[in-house]
Parts: structure tokens; C-alpha cells; sequence
């Protein structure tokens, strides 16, 4: 009895930790692998984006090959599989299998079937909680873009900005910002009709997104008009990107 209360307990403050982790898939992730090492005192917690992961095999292989496909075929269908008497497998699902929850101990601390009751229930907030986040951050990321470009939009890019400035004062970093406007779009429309001229836009997009750096900020910021913002990036920097 006395250690079915310190796993709800345990329970508890872990789901509490969730939570606060609020929306950011990232975040809550990290709170998943943190609290289940310190709430329930595993040495690895690994989560997997789902059965196609490499992991999964480099993982499932060495402990049980011979049955390796059945081993899929149970996470797939939302079972519990405990791959030995130190390690378990949930899958996390939220209307589909997101990803797998592979646990692991130290070999001489088996699993018990009360500590793995209570670990099930865990997986399954766990898995309600990540759904929750991952719309979050679609539904976030779709306010950021432009519905054409798909670059970031004008009050994205201004967010984005403010960031940056405030981050190059603190540390001391250059910030160059390239403007872009098209010339004569307008005739561009008139001459060839609106699809075209979305084209144009949506073409100029992605070679913007070609040659900028994964840390740059590429945004639509008007009808025409784009923004290149380049951290960590001189005067001499930006006239080479421009």
C-alpha cells in the first residue's frame, strides 16, 4: 500500500511537471524525459517519433529479434510491450501513433506490475498532452506564415525583429536587414492575370529561402515586398547575401 502511494504521488508531480511545460512540443518532451528519470528513477527515457524511427530497430533488435515485426505490429495497435524485465515500450497515440516511450532501468531493478499500471497511466497523458502541443504549434506556425509565400508574415517578422535587435544589443552581435520590393509587379498582374503574379511571388519565396541560412528571418511584409533578416551579420555580410 505504502508503495502504491508514493507512485501516485509520483504520478502526480510528474503530470504537474507536464503541464507546466504549457504548449511547446519541446518543452514538454524535455519534461517528459526529466520526470519520468526523477519521479520514477530510470537511467534512459527515449522517445521515439514512431515505429519508423531508425532508433526503434537499432533499439528493438538487440533485445528481442526474433520477434522483431510482432513487436511493431503491438505498438501499432496500442499495446504495452515490456521488451524485459528492466525496459518497457508504450506507444504515445493521439487519434494516430505519434511516437514511441522506450524506459529503461539499471539491470538489477525490475519493473514491477504495480510501478507498470502506473506507468501506462502516465503514457497515456503523456500522449494526450503531446497531441495538444502539436496542434498548438501547427496552428501557431500557421499564424506566423503567409498563406501564398509560406514565409513568415508581416507580424511574424516583426516579432522576429524585436527578438533579433534585442539579442544583438545584449551580446554585442552585428543584425543586417535586406529589403526587397518588386518593380512593376503591378504590370506583372495586369499583363498576365493574378495567378501568374502569385507564381512570381511564390517563386521569389523560395529561392529567397534557397540561398538564406537556417537562422535567417524571410518574410513577406507586403503586397511585393520582402525582408531578409540576417543575425549575426555585418554590412559586408549582407551586401554578399544581397
Amino acid at each position: 500500500m505504502r508503495r502504491r502511494i508514493f507512485l501516485l504521488e509520483a504520478l502526480a508531480a510528474f503530470q504537474m511537471e507536464v503541464v507546466a511545460a504549457q504548449q511547446r512540443e519541446g518543452r514538454v518532451v524535455a519534461a517528459i524525459q526529466e520526470g519520468l528519470k526523477k519521479h520514477f528513477s530510470y537511467v534512459a527515457v527515449t522517445l521515439l517519433k514512431n515505429e519508423e524511427d531508425p532508433l526503434f530497430r537499432q533499439i528493438c533488435w538487440p533485445l528481442r529479434p526474433d520477434e522483431e515485426i510482432d513487436l511493431k505490429r503491438s505498438l501499432i495497435d496500442g499495446h504495452v510491450v515490456a521488451v524485459s524485465p528492466h525496459q518497457v515500450i508504450f506507444p504515445l497515440k493521439h487519434e494516430a501513433l505519434q511516437s514511441l516511450l522506450l524506459l529503461e532501468r539499471l539491470a538489477e531493478e525490475r519493473i514491477s506490475p504495480e510501478e507498470l499500471d502506473l506507468l501506462e497511466q502516465a503514457a497515456r497523458f503523456c500522449s494526450v498532452v503531446l497531441g495538444h502541443s502539436r496542434s498548438f504549434a501547427a496552428m501557431e506556425f500557421e499564424a506566423s506564415r503567409d498563406p501564398l509565400t509560406r514565409l513568415h508574415n508581416r507580424r511574424s517578422f516583426h516579432r522576429r525583429l524585436e527578438e533579433e535587435m534585442h539579442r544583438a544589443i545584449r551580446y554585442g552581435q552585428p543584425l543586417s536587414l535586406i529589403m526587397l520590393d518588386i518593380d512593376w509587379f503591378k504590370r506583372i498582374n495586369d499583363t498576365f492575370g493574378h495567378p501568374v503574379g502569385d507564381a512570381v511571388l511564390s517563386g521569389i519565396g523560395r529561392i529567397l529561402l534557397e540561398v538564406s541560412r537556417t537562422n535567417d528571418v524571410v518574410a513577406r511584409i507586403g503586397g511585393e515586398e520582402f525582408a531578409v533578416l540576417l543575425p549575426s551579420t555585418d554590412q559586408a555580410g549582407a551586401y554578399r547575401m544581397a
